[in-house]
């Protein structure tokens, strides 16, 4: 058995995670705003 999650925190701070959708349905202007956000996330380093 392996843990879920290899990472430990301590102290204060912000955590962020991002999770994928494999949704087939997600499509169009969602699926456009979405790929601008990550975009936009990424030029940043989060």
């Amino acid at each position: 058995m392996n843990p879920l999650f290899d990472d430990l925190f301590a102290g204060s701070g912000l955590f962020v995670m991002q999770e994928t959708s494999k949704d087939p349905d997600k499509m169009g202007p969602a699926r456009f705003w979405e790929a601008v956000w990550n975009s936009v996330l990424k030029v940043f380093g989060i």
